[in-house]
């Protein structure tokens, strides 16, 4: 973890849990039976669980949260979707000690599978064997991803025909690698080899594939419910001779081209997107 700042968790830190559901509770219970110091519970409809007569201490995220900076905050919430939109909530009140599984690149891929794999070990009670945790960031001038979307003096967010896309060779292979494999977990008979010639050493096949169908799951929710996901999301984009370059997010952009969307949310150098934009309103 060179260069950037982590917390450790110890049994005198105060924890809170954010989410007052069942998931939640049942972290409560676990992380209370090992002797953790569970200070209460964050969630937005407080006024109602207290009014119901709980006896576990439970604040709004609208009132109280600067007064705990310095303590620990565990999103359980089950909707994966709502985990990065939380801790970057969390973030604003000045809560940087965040355990949640992002959906979303933080930092870069490594930093986001170790978030979640934390994350895991979090819910099987394990925080005692965790060390290093990634203090949550938020810094605009990380490429990649939402943090950069309000720097609109250097990146351009837009939603790009996926028609215009004249991509480079390596990068069609590899969207029709992921496209085949989506194909797969819908029940087509695709050879999916070429998507883990990709992706790479994912360890237990059966698991990233168990794995992946659950974030499909969550997409097709986000479709139907909160497309705001994708688009806080844009795939990173390069253009160069006038070729297209996905740099990440090529899931989330394969995903949507699969489901039949015609245009996909990119974010791009705003020199390198103009010129491109420029030269598809010369073609059409």
């Amino acid at each position: 973890m060179k260069g950037m700042e982590v917390f450790h968790v110890t049994k005198t830190d105060n924890i809170w849990i954010y989410g007052y559901g069942k998931r939640g509770n049942d972290l409560y219970e676990l992380l209370s039976r090992r002797s953790y110091r569970i200070v209460g519970f964050i969630d937005r409809n407080a006024e109602r669980i207290n009014h119901d007569g709980s006896v576990r201490m439970v604040i709004s995220p609208d009132e109280g949260l600067v007064n705990i900076k310095n303590d620990i905050v565990i999103i359980s919430l089950m909707n994966g979707m709502e985990h990065d939109q939380t801790a970057r909530m969390l973030y604003r009140y000045g809560i940087e000690k965040i355990i949640y599984s992002p959906m979303q690149i933080a930092t870069n891929y490594d930093d986001r599978r170790r978030m979640r794999h934390i994350f895991s070990e979090t819910l099987e009670g394990r925080l005692q064997e965790i060390t290093d945790i990634p203090r949550f960031t938020i810094d605009e001038n990380q490429y990649p991803l939402v943090r950069i979307i309000a720097n609109r003096e250097r990146f351009v967010s837009a939603w790009w025909p996926v028609d215009a896309f004249c991509f480079d060779s390596k990068t069609e292979m590899i969207i029709e690698a992921y496209i085949d494999f989506q194909r797969f977990l819908n029940g087509d008979a695709t050879d999916i080899e070429p998507y883990f010639k990709y992706v790479g050493d994912v360890g237990n096949r059966e698991k990233w594939i168990l794995s992946r169908k659950k974030l499909f799951a969550l997409y097709k929710d986000a479709l139907r419910y909160d497309t705001s996901f994708f688009t806080d999301a844009p795939s990173p984009c390069s253009f160069f001779d006038q070729k297209l370059v996905m740099i990440e997010g090529v899931t989330r952009a394969t995903f949507l081209m699969w489901s039949g969307y015609h245009e996909i949310p990119i974010i791009a150098l705003k020199n390198d997107f103009e010129r491109a934009y420029n030269k598809l309103e010369e073609n059409t």
